[in-house]
């Protein structure tokens, strides 16, 4: 999959800009403030028609104007794709190849992009919460029946907390009906969850292997954790939320805990082992999608330079070497990575 071609209006700092990314390597190169992280936030809103930096897109949109759009063309070897997302305080409204789209979930799947920051480490380290977030996110690109369910889900859990707040005493049918719904529900995707991170620990394993001597190897371990197991009775979750009122089982409330050489990386790793573990994490989503999709995402890397060792710096040269398109920002353009390869295309802010 190839990024051709990147149209802003009122977006950010960019009044009305075009870029044009025509190499396997493409690095952006600013200083801090001139907009590189925007640029990126622009490139992912049109991979998973949401902002990287806020939950309120309106705010993408300049001081002073009314709407902002971002623009993009890409190629996927077979097809090229024409995505159009025009922003307002009204919302947004998308359209593919010059056809407006209903639903934003109608994008998900034409474009596909992996996002590395320095700050991914958070994923493993923060709460459930995050890291479902990640979950869902990844899944919900990959496979249109999880997102489904996922949808599913949410439906279901607002409808049973207006019914706990409404008075539910009244309403114990229809309550019961809501949870056995979402039971089924539930356990299609931690199906679907647990899969993926089965998967996802095989090669992350991959990657550490060729940097890890036998001996010294540590090998990763994802457990994740599900509120509503197998045998735990409706009759007993339904009692306990009913005496909180609320939803406090199901897969809105499931966490994973990433381990490696048998420990819980986020109580017992150092930062940098965070930060190696969370790249690797990226680069093992890269070939998921490969895979899966029979096409190769962009990867969007976003000021991850900083404060590299060693391995990390051989992961990313690997990166640089593969054939998938990478759109780079950074503040250095001597760094010494960049000398592995030749930079195709240089964008100056």
């Amino acid at each position: 999959m190839w990024l051709r071609s990147l149209e802003l209006q009122n977006f950010r700092n960019y009044n009305h800009q075009k870029f044009l990314f025509e190499s396997n390597i493409n690095l952006i190169v600013g200083l801090n403030g001139k907009g590189k992280s925007n640029l990126i936030e622009a490139i992912q809103l049109l991979s998973a028609t949401r902002s990287t930096k806020t939950n309120h897109l309106e705010e993408a949109i300049q001081y002073n104007q009314e709407r902002a759009s971002v623009g993009g063309k890409m190629d996927d070897g077979q097809h090229e794709q024409d995505i159009r997302i025009y922003i307002s305080k009204q919302g947004k409204k998308i359209e593919l190849n010059g056809k407006l789209l209903e639903r934003s979930s109608d994008l998900l799947s034409v474009f596909h992009t992996i996002h590395i920051t320095g700050e991914d480490y958070r994923i493993l380290t923060m709460t459930p919460a995050t890291r479902r977030q990640y979950l869902d996110a990844f899944l919900s690109k990959m496979d249109m029946e999880y997102l489904h369910q996922l949808t599913t889900l949410k439906k279901i859990n607002r409808q049973k907390n207006s019914l706990f707040k409404l008075g539910w005493s009244q309403q114990k049918e229809l309550l019961k009906a809501f949870q056995e719904e979402l039971i089924t529900c539930h356990q299609r995707i931690v199906k679907k969850r647990i899969q993926f991170l089965k998967g996802l620990a095989v090669k992350m394993n991959h990657y550490l292997g060729h940097f890890y001597k036998d001996e010294q190897k540590l090998s990763i371990e994802i457990h994740y954790t599900d509120t509503l197991p197998e045998g735990k009775s409706i009759q007993e979750v339904f009692l306990k939320e009913q005496q909180y009122r609320e939803s406090l089982f199901g897969a809105h409330r499931d966490d994973f805990m990433v381990l490696m050489g048998g420990h819980d990386l986020k109580k017992y790793m150092s930062q940098g082992e965070k930060q190696l573990i969370a790249l690797v994490m990226k680069l093992s989503e890269k070939d998921m999608v490969t895979e899966t999709k029979q096409v190769k995402p962009v990867v969007l890397i976003d000021d991850a330079w900083m404060g590299l060792d060693e391995t990390r710096k051989s992961l990313l040269r690997t990166l640089l070497l593969d054939s998938c398109q990478k759109i780079i920002t950074t503040t250095n353009r001597k760094n010494e990575l960049w000398k592995i390869n030749e930079i195709g295309e240089v964008i100056e802010l």
